[in-house]
């Protein structure tokens, strides 16, 4: 079973329950860059938020382990992207608005799929 991440299929909670999982709410609680707590990255599926407007692109830290895959929903507020990276390397922006597949590969997080 595989999971659409394009506007026909945009409902992130509605596929996250196909596959069994219930969506991390991730939320930037101020303008700033955020790490993600272990019970947020447990579910590779989240939907993160801003409780203010985003002002510049900031970073979403998640760990760096080979093999993670991560299920990103932008839907901050301020029109920023955020990147998925970990405490070292290279990351992706994921736009706002938008839907990504992120994995890593022990070192970067790269993308895998992007919402178009």
């Amino acid at each position: 079973m595989g999971v659409r991440i394009d506007g026909a299929n945009s409902n992130v909670k509605g596929k996250a329950a196909m596959l069994g999982l219930s969506p991390a709410a991730v939320v930037f609680a101020s303008d700033a860059n955020y790490t993600v707590l272990q019970a947020e990255y447990e579910c590779p599926v989240m939907v993160v938020t801003s409780g203010v407007a985003l002002t510049a692109t900031r970073n979403l830290v998640l760990p760096l382990r080979a093999g993670i895959i991560a299920f990103v929903y932008n839907n901050t507020t301020g029109g920023q992207s955020v990147q998925v990276i970990g405490s070292s390397g290279t990351g992706y922006a994921v736009p706002t608005g938008k839907k990504a597949i992120v994995y890593c590969d022990g070192t970067n997080w790269m993308k895998w799929i992007v919402e178009a």
